[in-house]
């Protein structure tokens, strides 16, 4: 595993381990979420609450969501077109 995709799998442990994260951000944080507009979401969150209720809907978004191929995704590159997918 690469320094980069071990720090890439840590990150998503960490944003989907609710109390852990929370933990790192600060009270005047200012989130820029340049594409997330385009899904219908803001594209700034301001400040500890906006972003702990953001988070939070995440967390439930992605609740059933799973890696398809973890190894192929968080560990290095594949030929695969597939590197993800929603399973039940």
């Amino acid at each position: 595993m690469t320094v980069a995709s071990a720090l890439l799998e840590r990150h998503i442990e960490t944003l989907l381990s609710s109390g852990e994260w929370e933990t790192l951000i600060a009270d005047d944080i200012l989130w820029e979420l340049p594409f997330a507009p385009a899904l219908g979401h803001p594209g700034r969150l301001e400040g500890r609450k906006a972003v702990e209720t953001h988070v939070n809907w995440f967390r439930g978004a992605v609740a059933n969501f799973r890696f398809g191929s973890r190894a192929a995704v968080l560990n290095g590159p594949t030929d695969s077109p597939v590197t993800f997918q929603d399973s039940p």
